[in-house]
């Protein structure tokens, strides 16, 4: 904790800093098990012989995120690394000399690791999303590692940091822009490289031959909505850690309070800790409750206007909308305005889900509505919390370019990184001449698994397995059924 404080208010403080260290633990107990509604979300959405393949991608991908992202990508959110000195150096960060206007209770230092790598590991995995059944393993592990290396760490010192660039200027509380719009656009760039499923607009070139081999129909469709389901609650439980455990990250500032004297005025401290903590806290849980509920009432309201059926997947990706929109104004937003924010994200995401499909951009899960376009609208969104007429216009175009800017950064930042993972998949073939190696490799695009691969299932062609077979071995023992 920063500040001269004098032996007899050290236990008072003490306490302070226990619980906001422990608050802030539980909820990146809460973000990293985000990981696993991920993970039952884009399982579900897919078709069954691709289960396993979406299982591993989320699970390693933590992993790489966890290694990567220690090493090289903390530093830079710290900024304590070569990279953020470049930055200073092109004008990318501010130079300041204390980030504290006075003695602040801040986060234990492993603590604090732990919380942002939770939110590192939440940016990358929602690209998952968006390129899942017909990306190469090993491209995407590539992808992962950069990805939390550099370029999530980047934007997050930029907005987040008190040297960073955008300190300041975009408000974007708990990661609108900087976790979900990032990752978000990442998903659109891998979507438009690796084109479509076989099947989900017509078959393209290259495609018929292997269609007529596998001597097989092709389906894309979702093979289990309950599991799905099951993974939007999760994610829903553990925003709350992503958005309310987000209040305490940044520490206690006890610049107004004087601890000069013998003892610290009680009542002092305790308007203190309100406004500060308890007061805020509730009000980002609220809304973080509001925002989904909203947004799913505006998804609804569009099929019934358009006399649609009511599909539960939209509904359930309504949902998310509404969390991502209002994770960068949780702490500014009244429940009135945090119902219209959720609002304006059902739309959005509808929107944008009819856009990609205009377009012929194949995004399984809907990553990209979710959590792109959605992402930097809810920057914007922003200018509803000013109750100005006169200013709001204004605080909307300034957030809105802003986080544009940071979308175009990941979206480009993306297309590159799934370029040079494709050059790496090329010099493996090339070189390696493995077996192990060798497939998820097409003559033109070495990001993409092989035609017959994608239709056989990558459960059975990577792994080696099936999710739902099972089999005896022995009396009393279920094993996973393996090579058929």
């Amino acid at each position: 904790m920063g500040g001269e404080l004098a032996s007899y208010d050290r236990a008072l403080i003490f306490g302070v800093y226990t619980a906001i260290n422990v608050i802030v633990f539980i909820s990146g107990v809460l973000i990293f098990m985000m990981q696993a509604g991920f993970m039952l979300l884009e399982t579900g959405a897919m078709s069954r012989k691709n289960a396993i393949n979406n299982i591993f991608k989320n699970f390693i991908d933590l992993c790489v995120c966890g290694i990567f992202f220690y090493w090289f990508g903390y530093p830079i959110v710290q900024g304590d690394s070569i990279v953020v000195d470049w930055m200073r150096d092109l004008g990318f960060a501010n130079r300041i000399e204390s980030n504290s206007p006075g003695p602040v209770v801040s986060l234990n230092s492993d603590i604090a690791l732990f919380f942002n790598f939770a939110f590192a590991a939440t940016c990358v995995t929602i690209c998952s999303g968006a390129v899942t059944g017909r990306i190469a393993t090993y491209a995407y592990l590539v992808f992962g590692a950069v990805f939390s290396a550099f370029v999530y760490p980047i934007v997050a010192f930029t907005v987040w940091n008190a040297d960073g660039l955008l300190h300041g200027v975009l408000h974007d509380f708990a990661g609108s822009v900087v976790v979900h719009a990032l990752g978000g656009f990442a998903g659109l760039a891998g979507a438009i490289m690796l084109r479509p499923r076989i099947g989900e607009f017509g078959y393209g070139k290259g495609q018929v031959d292997a269609f007529r081999f596998a001597g097989s129909s092709v389906s894309n469709a979702s093979h289990n909505i309950p599991l799905s389901a099951l993974g939007v609650f999760m994610l829903w439980i553990g925003w709350y850690g992503f958005n309310a455990g987000s209040t305490f990250a940044a520490g206690f500032d006890l610049s107004g309070i004087d601890l000069s004297g013998a003892m610290v005025a009680p009542e002092q401290f305790a308007d203190a800790v309100f406004n500060q903590l308890v007061d805020g806290f509730g009000t980002v849980i609220i809304n973080t409750t509001l925002a989904p509920c909203a947004a799913v009432f505006a998804v609804m309201a569009f099929f019934i206007v358009k006399q649609e059926k009511l599909y539960i997947s939209d509904m359930l990706n309504g949902a998310l909308a509404g969390l991502v929109g209002i994770t960068a104004n949780a702490d500014a937003a009244t429940a009135a305005q945090a119902m219209v924010i959720g609002v304006i994200s059902g739309f959005v995401y509808i929107l944008t889900v009819m856009a990609l499909y205009k377009a012929k951009i194949d995004d399984p899960v809907g990553a990209f509505p979710v959590h792109g376009t959605t992402g930097v609208m809810a920057a914007g969104l922003f200018a509803l919390t000013t109750g100005s007429m006169e200013t709001g216009p204004t605080v909307f175009g300034t957030q809105i370019f802003y986080a544009a800017m940071i979308a175009a950064f990941g979206f480009f930042s993306a297309l590159i990184t799934f370029w040079i993972s494709s050059r790496i998949m090329y010099v493996i073939k090339v070189l390696g001449k493995s077996k192990h190696f060798d497939y998820g490799l097409m003559p033109r695009n070495h990001l993409r698994v092989t035609p017959e691969q994608e239709l056989a299932g990558m459960d059975k062609e990577i792994h080696g397995q099936d999710a739902y077979a099972i089999h005896i071995n022995a009396p009393g023992k279920l094993q996973t059924a393996r090579g058929n």
